[in-house]
C-alpha cells in the first residue's frame, strides 16, 4: 500500500488524531486497534494507512501531538520568567505535571512507543526542543557553568523528568515536595563552578 504524505491527507488527519486521543485516553494505547480508531475517526481503514503507515506512527503522532501542547505551554513560561533557575524549576515542574497528568506523554518518557523506545534517545527530541534555547542563553548570560555541553545538561534533565514521572516520591507527594526536589538535586549541577575555597 502507498503511503501519501500526512498533508495530503487534508482534514482527515485531524479527525483521525483526535478521534485516536480520544480512544487511547479511553482504552489505553495498546487495546484500540487501526479499525477501531478509522471507525471513530468516520475515515476507511486505507485513509487511516495513507495518512500514517502504522499503529506506531499513530501513537508517536497522537504523542507529538500532546508534546507539542506541552512545549507550547514551556514556551509562554519561559517568556514570563527571567532567571535560569525559574525557568529550570519552573520547566520541569510543568513537565513532570503533565506527564504525571497525561499517560501516553508518561509512556513516551518510560520509552514504551515506537522510537522513544532507542536508549540512543536520551535526551528525547522533546526535551532538545524545549531545553536547548534555555541553556544556550543561560550560558550566554554566565548562569550556568560553562563546562557543561548541552548533551549531557540534556541527558540529565531527561533523566530526571523520566524518574519524577515514573516514580513520585510515595512519602511525599505533591508539587511542594517535587519542587523541593528539584531545587534540592536539579539546580547544583547547572550552577556556576565554585573556585577551591
Amino acid at each position: 500500500m502507498n503511503q501519501v504524505s500526512r498533508s495530503e491527507a487534508g482534514e482527515d488527519l485531524s479527525a483521525i488524531l483526535d478521534a485516536a486521543e480520544l480512544e487511547f485516553d479511553r482504552r489505553g494505547a495498546r487495546k484500540p486497534t487501526m479499525s477501531d480508531i478509522a471507525a471513530a475517526a468516520g475515515v476507511s481503514r486505507p485513509t487511516l494507512y495513507r495518512a500514517f503507515g502504522d499503529r506506531t506512527a499513530l501513537i508517536e503522532a497522537v504523542i507529538d501531538r500532546r508534546a507539542s501542547r506541552v512545549a507550547a505551554r514551556l514556551e509562554r513560561l519561559f517568556r514570563e520568567t527571567d532567571s535560569f533557575q525559574d525557568r529550570l524549576v519552573r520547566g520541569m515542574l510543568l513537565i513532570i505535571e503533565a506527564g504525571r497528568a497525561d499517560e501516553m506523554l508518561a509512556g513516551m518518557l518510560r520509552s514504551e512507543h515506537g522510537r522513544y523506545s532507542d536508549p540512543e534517545q536520551i535526551p528525547t527530541p522533546f526535551m532538545a526542543k524545549v531545553w536547548t534555547g534555555v541553556l544556550d542563553n543561560a550560558r550566554a548570560t554566565g548562569e550556568l557553568r560553562p563546562d557543561l555541553d548541552n548533551l549531557h545538561a540534556l541527558k540529565w534533565l531527561t533523566l530526571v523528568a523520566m524518574a519524577m514521572i515514573r516514580w513520585p516520591d510515595p512519602d511525599n507527594p505533591g508539587r511542594q515536595a517535587d519542587e523541593r526536589l528539584v531545587h534540592t538535586f536539579l539546580l547544583p549541577p547547572f550552577g556556576s563552578v565554585d573556585g577551591p575555597s
